[in-house]
């Protein structure tokens, strides 16, 4: 499920699974006692390319859990993986560590516990692979299910979604009474010096996130750009300090959409929503505590994709009228950011 290159090194990132077996009651066709199955497991596993028709195999290393997504910096890889909590009788099954032919449970030092998570439903797991020197690390955190992952040079924040839902209560008239739709994210920082990891601290936003872009560090700051609810719908930008506390918010951008793409660059933030136009907008994220509105552009279609060009333009890649878009910006004055080139698919329907 995904290839690094470094060098004479190849990397690659793959699932396991186990068949596991049943016992049957013939007559009914029912499990007559516990599956002995244990889920996924993945892997980190390294070649040697400096011979490309003779590739060696020279290390593998695997935690418990399907591949939610992995990084790689420097020669470092990290894999991060989802594990249920199976129950066997009064046992539960902890996550697992394979190293070569070798396995074991993994440590219970090494397992972490957020005591605020109302559904602790499974394991987040994290494992560190270096594809130089074979050291390796790994820790696990019982939590709810995980969702956007973005990593910097030294750090890797986790994020984890709590929805409470929406509530209707309704009689022959119909709706009566309605309990508002409330998302919250919890952010996770793992900080990272070679392969080594410790969880330093968490932090909560309300809302919840598109994508990885839509989280960046920023020298001792995390920016976070979020969609509050998909009732009443509007959008938020946050700026955390080092241990995830909240140093300053601007709420409130554009009632009525979600976020379809954001990019951080620099000391600004673009970003677009969208319901039936195209607004960009930029933010000016260079004093934490204030971020503020620049400039807006509004356009027919949206973009769900942006790329810095330089530092006068970025490109924007989505749709209009079912057809694919790219849009050229021109960011010169961030007080009018304009849309200076654009080439649209002619086609019925196109996506990218």
């Amino acid at each position: 499920q995904g290839i690094y290159l470094s060098g004479e090194r190849l990397v690659i990132i793959a699932s396991a699974y186990d068949v596991g077996s049943y016992r049957y009651d013939v007559r009914y066709l029912i499990p007559s006692s516990p599956i002995a199955y244990e889920g996924p497991r993945s892997y980190v596993v390294t070649y040697d390319i400096s011979d490309a028709q003779n590739p060696i195999r020279l290390s593998s290393y695997g935690v418990s859990g399907g591949i939610l997504t992995s990084r790689m910096t420097n020669d470092v890889v990290f894999l991060v993986t989802q594990s249920y909590s199976w129950i066997y009788g009064d046992e539960i099954a902890t996550p697992k560590v394979w190293i070569g032919n070798m396995v074991g449970k993994m440590p219970l030092d090494k397992i972490h516990y957020d005591p605020e998570t109302r559904e602790t439903d499974g394991f987040l797991n994290v494992l560190s692979v270096d594809i130089r020197t074979e050291a390796h690390d790994f820790m696990s955190i019982v939590a709810g299910w995980a969702s956007t992952v973005y990593m910097s040079q030294n750090a890797l924040y986790i994020t984890i979604q709590k929805w409470t839902g929406n509530i209707a209560i309704s009689n022959d008239s119909g709706i009566v009474a309605t309990q508002e739709d409330s998302t919250k994210t919890t952010i996770y920082r793992i900080a990272v010096e070679g392969v080594r990891m410790a969880a330093t601290a968490k932090g909560e936003v309300a809302g919840w996130l598109l994508n990885q872009f839509s989280m960046d560090e920023n020298g001792p700051y995390l920016r976070v750009a979020t969609t509050t609810s998909w009732m009443d719908m509007k959008n938020s930008v946050y700026v955390l300090g080092s241990d995830l506390s909240i140093v300053g918010v601007l709420k409130g951008i554009a009632p009525g959409e979600r976020i379809y793409s954001a990019r951080f660059v620099g000391d600004t933030l673009y970003l677009v929503t969208f319901r039936q136009m195209d607004p960009l907008f930029v933010i000016d994220l260079s004093a934490p505590s204030s971020p503020v509105v620049l400039g807006e552009l509004e356009m027919p279609g949206f973009s769900s994709y942006l790329q810095p060009v330089d530092k006068n333009h970025l490109l924007g890649i989505g749709r209009e009228n079912n057809n694919v878009k790219v849009s050229l910006y021109d960011v010169t004055d961030p007080m009018k950011p304009s849309e200076v080139s654009i080439f649209v698919v002619d086609a019925d329907y196109s996506y990218s």
